[in-house]
């Protein structure tokens, strides 16, 4: 694996291709991380930062879900130090809906962390991927190849983490992203993690929670790990079709998308899919997660989310987040 990040540079467009349409084991993507945290290494904190974000790959084509938590989780008192990057088999990436938003991300990680500091807010990508294998990601955004560089991105927020939510986008990776997931918790970068996957009645994956399907969770945490189903029944949300979870044709549609999330004017779908996630993810606050409280957790978690939504409280996060980017172009 250290001959993949030493050669990268020097690969030829055949080799690309190669690579990325490899089937890489788990032992393997463990491997090249380590090798790409020696060059970019994770950074502490002085603040318990979370993340959420998926793997992509499940070519749903929905709106961006996790962008849409995040902003939304800001307001909930936690900080968000968002990870993500440009599409690459989708259609909108979280780097550009936010552009689009007018996020700045050329910003220096000094003002990234004010804003962390004041707002609850950050998005900021690690280099491992960026940079690093930049020849290989540019070439698989340019081709619109899904490859194990989506299983590598969840993992390289540069910071650690005290919790953090991925979306699995294709079946066969759960189990390969388990076994990350735990080397991650073990190695201590980050606390807990939770994997997600939800699947349609007509079998359409998706690297969310979803309002309107059932989902396979997993928890990862030191010392007690479990899965737990989820059932948008249980938590009384409103069940409607696929298509009320499809995102737009392009970056100005899903920034639209998001804009009325925000504002508390998007569908009942695309506001509780939103919502469920964060309250998944501020579950992970909780010292004492466990098998039988989670659902109890979920609950409450998202009534304080939907609260911060319906009284303004993320959009005026959302507002001053944008003000303090304009700022500080």
């Amino acid at each position: 694996m250290k001959d993949l990040i030493s050669k990268v540079n020097t690969l030829s467009d055949e080799e690309k291709l190669s690579l990325l349409q490899r089937d890489f084991n788990s032992k393997e993507l463990i491997e090249i991380l380590e090798e790409l945290f020696l060059l970019d290494p994770k950074q502490e904190s002085i603040f318990e930062l979370f993340d959420c974000c998926g793997t992509g790959g499940d070519k749903a084509n929905t709106f961006n879900i996790s962008t849409a938590t995040a902003v939304i989780a800001a307001s909930t008192g936690i900080k968000i130090c968002k990870n993500g990057g440009r599409s690459s088999s989708s259609k909108t990436g979280s780097v550009d809906v936010l552009e689009e938003l007018g996020v700045n991300f050329s910003q220096s990680l000094e003002t990234k962390l004010i804003g962390l500091k004041d707002y609850g807010l950050a998005f900021h990508s690690s280099k491992a991927i960026a940079e690093i294998l930049a020849p290989l990601k540019n070439y698989a955004r340019k081709n619109k190849i899904s490859s194990f560089l989506s299983l590598l991105g969840p993992f390289t927020n540069p910071f650690i983490l005290k919790g953090q939510i991925i979306g699995v986008g294709k079946k066969e990776w759960f189990e390969i992203i388990t076994d990350i997931a735990k080397h991650h918790v073990s190695k201590g970068y980050t606390g807990k993690i939770v994997l997600v996957q939800s699947t349609s009645s007509s079998g359409q994956v998706f690297d969310e929670i979803t309002s309107i399907t059932k989902a396979k969770i997993r928890i990862i945490q030191e010392n007690q790990s479990f899965d737990f189903k989820f059932d948008p029944n249980d938590f009384q949300l409103s069940l409607e079709n696929e298509k009320s979870l499809k995102g737009g044709d392009n970056h100005h549609e899903n920034a639209d998308i998001l804009r009325s999330i925000i504002e508390n004017k998007a569908t009942i779908c695309q506001k509780e899919t939103s919502l469920i996630n964060l309250a998944l993810l501020l579950s992970l606050n909780s010292p004492d997660l466990n098998q039988n409280n989670i659902r109890d957790l979920i609950i409450g978690s998202y009534k304080l989310a939907k609260t911060k939504l319906e009284n303004g409280d993320c959009h005026k996060t959302w507002l001053n987040f944008l003000a303090f980017n304009l700022i500080n172009n």
